[in-house]
């Protein structure tokens, strides 16, 4: 199925669950060695969308993706806006022998207690707002309180 919000709210209503990554192609051009950079910070849909489902949010944090390959992007925005247009990252990406094999780096996602919400079938922007700004302080603190103990001691969560 398409990963539409049509789906999405199909899915929801059905009782299943999903995950969702809202970053998308703009994480990919901050990646860095010295923090972990998730763009959330604006992006608010799929609040709504569990807010207009009934659905609880559970905060959710993956450790070591960003160690799976290396990454060129380039010298300023030309690949980020050609990454945008085109629906895609555009960057040159390698991980074990320069190819495209991943780097062999443990994943562990960590979750944090469900957020639930009530259903609102129209929710406002205010209650809009005032879920995500608990989801992200809730995704913050999931972040520092397990970030030692999977090796990210040094590592900060920027959320943009």
């Amino acid at each position: 199925k398409p990963a539409t919000r049509k789906s999405a709210k199909k899915i929801l209503e059905s009782g299943m669950s999903i995950g969702i990554s809202p970053g998308g192609v703009s994480e990919i051009f901050d990646t860095n060695n010295n923090d972990e950079v998730i763009f959330i910070k604006e992006r608010k849909g799929f609040v709504k969308l569990a807010l207009m489902t009934g659905t609880p949010i559970v905060p959710s944090y993956c450790f070591g993706t960003t160690k799976l390959f290396s990454c060129w992007y380039g010298q300023g925005d030309f690949l980020r806006k050609l990454s945008r247009k085109v629906g895609f990252g555009v960057v040159l990406v390698w991980g074990r022998f320069g190819l495209p094999i991943i780097h062999r780096y443990p994943l562990t996602t960590v979750s944090g207690a469900p957020i639930f919400v009530p259903l609102e079938k129209q929710p406002s922007q205010k209650m809009i707002d005032e879920y995500h700004l608990l989801f992200l302080t809730e995704l913050k603190g999931l972040f520092d309180r397990n970030k030692a103990a999977y090796g990210w001691a040094d590592k900060e969560l920027v959320i943009r």
